[in-house]
């Protein structure tokens, strides 16, 4: 992602005013920390503390010296001296940071506790005085440690408040140092970004030079010619191309108007304005031209309206001179009205032949079968086969030439029409066998079981495709083998046909002229097969015709594979009444059905019985999901399960019925492994039409499909299914045919594992009835399916006895013996062959 240049200039720009701001900061913190130094170095508490203490000892001397009155006013001296030395620490500010010192202040107190205490006494008269000597004496000397201390104290911590400051100093000056580098880097970065900006906008300015230069020679080079006229008409700018076209000389279009230039839609010259042209947002217009020397030209002109930076309105018109177009047109029309006539004397020719040519030609064959028919010797009838072999040959290449000449000239859409493809297929390669079997060829036919019964196609010109290519295949090919396959091609409703033979095979070089007319692999005199070369090239127009294509693939020494794939659709089936009843259940293929089913089991198997049916089905694996695809599609029946969790089936076709507003489509028929009647009026209330029992045979299931696209009515009630004992063999050989043993196996593994995790546990007591009866009812309605007959009853009845122990146990032994049957049944199905 491109970051836009504004947003890195004012990035740079903040970066530098926050550096700057930073460094102003640090520059007031360097100076008050100077101030701070400045103050610390004129007001050291370590001198006051060493005075303190001489004038503390000065003060004990005094004290030890002092035996009369005349010896008390030195006494007093001391005293004062010392006395002030006590207040100027306990009140200096300049003492502050060592007076916070924790043992300072503890021995500071005991200190002015003393003096106090002796404050009275010295400042007393001489009497009191001397009286009290001996208690100061002793006094004294217990607080001379403490002065001692007190100057010990003040000392470290006035050192170490200068070693933090001097600390607090260099980090200071660490600081703005490090902004100061800062914003010089900052400064050279902005310093290079506007150089590289100044570089873009350079580059930039170059490039628009450059795509404005192109521009116009883009314009200038352009063939059409190009005018850019003011709102008023009056030509700004035209490129040469317009110069050329109008015979305009370089300057010379000063003060001309588009009027003068080109007709409006009326045809004058007369409109003031290009919007009064008639020619504005038209698209490209045929209109006439005026040259500078009064001539005029047929011109394709575009007019448009643009808005510009510089102008409110312009408006550009493409001319382009079509003179040479329209003339070149005219030939081209007149060359096809020539070659019109000349088809239609061909036209005429070929009728002439087929009435000269042919005509004494079948008398010719017709006197020949006559002749045959009188006494004649061998000899004359050797000659007469020999004449009538020539005859037939004759007829072939007439035969053609006209038919090639019919694909021609004939344009009009090819019939249309049902036809049974495979029977029509099947015919055409029997009457062919004969043939084949003469020369040794083995000819077989196999048709996709996918194939349509019925499609609409043209089945004359389908047969003599066919036939043309499998006449190809018998012609060339001796004692080999020759396949015709057919099969959908899978898009469009196309159809593909192979002719496949292990012939002598075409060359590589030959391949891309087979289906030119006339063309033949073998032009030489001794080619073995005779003929036009007219029948691949009449194959391809014949195919051509139907819509579709042809083509070759074959390897030389080896065989060839010509094939064609045409469109041929499903014919619709024929209207019928409901009133025509069948012995017989209809097939109605095509149904759309929503199953609505939560055991994925069920879901698979019956889903696979209807597809293989040819219908639709879409799976819903709850009530609340069916509702909204019923919805959403329109289905021709909704098989529903009837029992489900959450929301069950009676009450989703209830939903159903009320948000589709149709109480009878679509037709819903109820899935059950319940005894369940149809009339039960809890199913007619929701809406129900019909019960399915479980399990679920394919005839069931296209009986039901036929009932609900009212072909006619069946009992879609499965009664062979009623009873069985442990698997019923019907329901199991429906299954084989639907789905196979494999798919089969896989669900009864399903089912095997899903019982296994049922079992493990005991019958639950009343309080886990609800997710009891739900397993039981999902496995019933899977052994349903599967045609175990005997397993589906038990679990159906534990589902209503969840708390019955005895029946539990019976349902496991019922399991175990169904288990090995099902499997036996299964092993033998897969090891049959199909």
């Amino acid at each position: 992602m491109r970051i836009p240049r504004g947003f890195v200039t004012a990035t740079l720009v903040l970066v530098v005013v926050v550096a700057l701001f930073e460094l102003f900061v640090l520059l007031r913190s360097v100076a008050q920390q100077v101030d701070e130094l400045s103050d610390a170095s004129t007001g050291d508490g370590v001198w006051a503390l060493s005075r303190l203490e001489i004038d503390f000892y000065r003060f004990e001397a005094a004290l030890e010296a002092a035996q009369s009155p005349e010896t008390y006013p030195e006494l007093r001296t001391r005293f004062d001296l010392f006395y002030s030395r006590v207040a100027t620490l306990s009140e200096g500010q300049l003492n502050q940071n060592i007076r916070d010192h924790e043992s300072f202040a503890k021995n500071m107190a005991t200190l002015e506790g003393f003096v106090e205490m002796a404050l009275p006494y010295i400042d007393g008269n001489d009497a009191m005085l001397t009286q009290e000597l001996a208690m100061l004496r002793s006094e004294t000397e217990r607080i001379a440690p403490v002065v001692r201390r007190l100057s010990i104290t003040g000392v470290a911590s006035s050192s170490q408040n200068s070693r933090d400051l001097r600390f607090a100093t260099r980090a200071l000056l660490v600081k703005l140092a490090t902004s100061a580098l800062i914003l010089i880097c900052g400064l050279l970065v902005f310093a290079v970004v506007l150089r590289r900006l100044y570089l873009q906008s350079e580059q930039a300015s170059r490039s628009s030079n450059i795509s404005r230069a192109r521009n116009e020679a883009m314009i200038e080079s352009a063939l059409d010619g190009i005018l850019v006229t003011a709102p008023d008409g009056k030509i700004l700018e035209l490129n040469t191309a317009a110069e050329q076209v109008f015979g305009l000389n370089s300057g010379n279009d000063t003060g001309l108007h588009l009027s003068e230039l080109l007709k409006g839609i009326s045809e004058t010259t007369e409109y003031g304005s290009p919007k009064e042209s008639g020619l504005l947002d038209r698209g490209r217009l045929l209109t006439t031209g005026i040259r500078q020397d009064g001539s005029e030209f047929a011109a394709e002109v575009t007019l448009s309206q643009a808005r510009t930076s510089q102008e409110d309105d312009v408006f550009v018109a493409y001319v382009r001179d079509i003179s040479s177009i329209l003339e070149a047109q005219k030939e081209l029309r007149d060359a096809r009205d020539k070659a019109l006539q000349g088809e239609q004397a061909k036209d005429k020719l070929l009728a002439v032949m087929n009435h000269e040519i042919r005509t004494p030609l079948n008398g010719i064959l017709g006197s020949l079968d006559l002749l045959k028919k009188t006494d004649l010797t061998d000899a004359q009838n050797k000659y007469l086969g020999a004449i009538e072999t020539s005859g037939d040959v004759l007829m072939q290449h007439v035969n053609d030439v006209l038919e090639l000449s019919r694909l021609d000239s004939d344009i009009s859409k090819p019939p249309h029409e049902p036809l049974e493809l495979c029977k029509t297929i099947g015919d055409l390669v029997d009457s062919q066998k004969a043939a084949a079997t003469a020369k040794g060829n083995t000819l077989s036919l196999k048709l996709s079981d996918d194939l349509p019964k019925t499609v609409l196609g043209n089945p004359q010109a389908l047969r003599q495709v066919l036939l043309n290519l499998l006449g190809n295949a018998l012609k060339f090919n001796n004692n080999g083998l020759i396949n015709v396959d057919v099969e959908p091609f899978g898009r469009d409703d196309l159809v593909e046909f192979r002719v496949i033979d292990d012939g002598p095979g075409i060359a590589e070089e030959n391949l891309g002229r087979l289906f030119e007319d006339f063309y033949t692999v073998d032009p030489t005199f001794s080619r073995t097969a005779q003929g036009t070369g007219l029948g691949l090239g009449i194959t391809k127009r014949m195919v051509a015709a139907m819509g579709g294509e042809i083509g070759v693939e074959s390897i030389e020494g080896e065989g060839s594979m010509f094939w064609f794939r045409v469109p041929l659709a499903p014919a619709p089936k024929a209207e019928t009444t409901e009133e025509v009843i069948s012995a017989t259940p209809p097939d109605a293929r095509g149904a759309k059905v929503l199953l609505v089913e939560d055991n994925e089991i069920n879901q698979m198997i019956t889903g696979d019985m209807l597809r293989n049916s040819g219908h639709a089905v879409d799976i819903a694996p709850n009530g609340t999901t069916a509702i909204r695809m019923a919805e959403r599609n329109d289905y021709d029946l909704i098989l529903m399960d009837i029992s489900m969790p959450g929301m069950d089936g009676i009450t989703a076709a209830k939903e159903i019925r009320r948000a589709l507003g149709d109480p009878t489509h679509p037709p819903i028929f109820a899935l059950t492994a319940q005894s369940i009647a149809p009339e039960d009026t809890k199913l007619s209330a929701a809406g129900i039409t019909a019960v399915l029992p479980k399990p679920l045979t394919s005839e069931l299931l296209q009986n039901a499909v036929n009932r609900a696209l009212k072909v006619t009515a069946y009992d879609t009630h499965d009664h062979s299914a009623d009873e069985c004992n442990l698997m019923n063999p019907a329901v199991f050989a429906d299954l084989l045919t639907n789905i196979g043993p494999e798919r089969i196996q896989h669900h009864f593994d399903a089912l095997s594992t899903d019982l296994a995790a049922f079992f493990e546990h005991p019958a639950p007591g009343p309080e886990a009835n609800l997710e009891f009866r739900s397993q039981a009812h999902t496995l019933s309605g899977a052994a349903a399916v599967l045609g175990l007959c005997s397993l589906r009853r038990s679990l159906a009845k534990l589902e209503d006895h969840p708390d019955a122990q005895n029946l539990f146990d019976q349902t496991q032994q019922i399991w175990s013996e169904s288990r090995e049957t099902y499997q036996r049944a299964l092993d033998r199905a897969a090891n049959t062959p199909p």
